[in-house]
């Protein structure tokens, strides 16, 4: 059977343990420092070096072995603290609901992170833009972040705690994006904004739509420029020859 080291260092007989978490060896404390903050108890047996945490030693000493498979956790988040009021069994993954919950409430959650660009209420605009039929490239142009942390936050990814629809039920998550209509009043300012001038990616944000789509209302008004030199045919049997190139204009697309 496994012995733990705490085990065999205390079974060596040369410490001891008081009532207030003390490990002395003789007259001399016993614990020294590590760079994590833990104290910790080393003694050589036969020519060999032992070291266990001074947390450890603290429980076997005062309260019977650690069960496998269970740790020691600080209740008050200080390591070097092994007063026993303040040492308790935990798993690993309880010691970190615990770092969570009560030593680091809020920790990198939200607006409440330093580095966070947006806001809870910019979050619920996201997602509701989204919904609403607004492309994410569009969207993300507007709140300036990238297309890929849109469609995290949409998904639920990020900002789980923020209102506005997602698409997220029952934690799983659900990719699909929301149809998109292609409306008379977004025809209009693409034609008005390719007969300006503007790039590809102005008109894009100006209609909410992708550039891709920008391109396909523009082929299909023939307000591009010349069409292709190059023969062949597309997969659905048309020529080439019948989807006008971008305009020159579109330096910026």
């Amino acid at each position: 059977m496994m012995r733990w080291q705490e085990d065999i260092v205390w079974q060596s007989g040369k410490f001891r343990v008081d009532e207030q978490g003390r490990v002395w060896r003789g007259s001399k404390r016993a614990e020294k420092p590590t760079p994590q903050g833990y104290l910790q108890v080393r003694v050589m047996i036969n020519g060999r070096r032992y070291c266990t945490g001074a947390h450890r030693l603290v429980w076997h000493a005062l309260k019977g072995p650690i069960p496998k498979g269970l740790t020691i956790n600080h209740d008050n988040g200080r390591k070097g603290d092994n007063t026993p009021s303040n040492l308790e069994l935990a798993t690993h993954s309880e010691q970190m609901i615990h770092d969570h919950r009560k030593l680091h409430p809020g920790k990198q959650k939200g607006s409440q992170n330093n580095q966070a660009k947006l806001s809870e209420q910019d979050i619920e605009a996201i997602r509701k833009a989204v919904e609403a039929g607004e492309h994410r490239d569009a969207v993300a142009q507007r709140f300036g972040i990238s297309f890929q942390a849109v469609s995290k936050i949409v998904r639920g990814d990020r900002w789980q705690d923020a209102l506005g629809p997602t698409n997220r039920i029952d934690g799983r998550t659900h990719c699909a994006h929301p149809p998109r209509v292609m409306t008379e009043e977004k025809r209009r300012i693409i034609q008005e904004g390719a007969a300006s001038g503007l790039s590809w990616t102005d008109i894009a944000a100006l209609s909410g739509v992708s550039k891709t789509t920008v391109a396909r209302v523009l082929r299909r008004h023939r307000l591009g420029g010349p069409r292709p030199k190059s023969g062949g045919r597309m997969l659905d049997g048309r020529e080439w020859n019948d989807y006008p190139s971008q305009p020159s204009n579109q330096k910026g697309a």
